[in-house]
């Protein structure tokens, strides 16, 4: 508890300290993401010069898929990344090439946070819920990614046996959005 309490003190010295401190020279940082809803707090904050009042001089660059944000990261082309754990996150973590160091969502029971899209084609064929699915075609990005689990998931939730469902990895949003097939995102 008394670490708690000067843990909690140092934060709000070093947050009163700040406050006293103009921003001097900008730091550039370039953050790899993708052009999603998803990320829509990053790009308001940035337009709303936020990371410059922080001294922070934001470059924002948008790639295809998450795999691909993860891969530029570890090549060192940003300096962060803003994707979903995909399996090739994953492996070049287990290299020691990139870190986790924050999540923007959880998992909570009653609260239904995928979003699964039919295609017009799908919808106009009867796909109106997740039961639907059942001998049909989804797309989602990669096999092991964070839609494949979501699907896997309220696949069991909602006793669908998964194995009814044919699962296409598309790799790219760009794919995906073209696919003749439901999209699930997370």
């Amino acid at each position: 508890m008394i670490r708690l309490k000067v843990a909690a003190c140092l934060l709000v010295i070093g947050v009163l300290a700040g406050l006293d401190l103009p921003a001097t020279a900008q730091e550039h940082v370039i953050i790899g993401t993708q052009r999603l809803a998803d990320n829509g707090a990053l790009f308001l904050a940035a337009s709303e010069g936020y990371f410059k009042a922080e001294g922070i001089d934001l470059g924002m660059t948008a790639y295809e898929s998450d795999a691909i944000v993860a891969e530029t990261l570890a090549a060192g082309a940003t300096d962060f990344g803003l994707a979903a754990l995909t399996p090739a996150a994953f492996n070049l973590a287990g290299k020691g090439l990139i870190r986790a160091i924050a999540a923007q969502v959880r998992e909570k029971g009653g609260y239904e946070g995928t979003q699964i899209l039919a295609s017009n084609i799908g919808f106009n064929k009867g796909v109106r819920k997740f039961e639907d699915l059942a001998g049909r075609s989804v797309a989602i990005s990669a096999l092991g990614s964070v839609s494949h689990y979501q699907l896997e998931q309220v696949s069991r939730i909602k006793h669908i046996d998964i194995g009814r469902i044919t699962i296409k990895p598309l790799r790219t949003f760009a794919a995906i959005t073209r696919a003749e097939v439901a999209i699930v995102l997370p």
